[in-house]
């Protein structure tokens, strides 16, 4: 498979949580992270250039499908 774009690093980390308000006391209070911003319910901590951000759930979160993962690349239209 020929791809006509590279990753050029890994953006964002989207963690999905039932109650954001616990996940974000464990990133930012316990592990140390900084919050950048809040709204709408979710919240975004940094991770050197990484942005972790805590999504609002109100369905049961399942560990096989509750992360996702967001590359930057250089040519969006490849």
């Amino acid at each position: 498979m020929m791809r006509n774009y590279q990753i050029t690093r890994l953006n964002q980390v989207v963690i999905m949580s039932q109650d954001t308000e616990k996940s974000v006391r464990f990133y930012r209070d316990v592990l140390g992270l900084p919050q950048k911003e809040s709204y709408d319910g979710m919240f975004f901590l940094e991770i050197g250039e990484t942005t972790l951000m805590i999504h609002p759930t109100k369905e049961p979160v399942n560990p096989n499908n509750s992360i996702g993962i967001e590359f930057s690349v250089d040519n969006v239209n490849a």
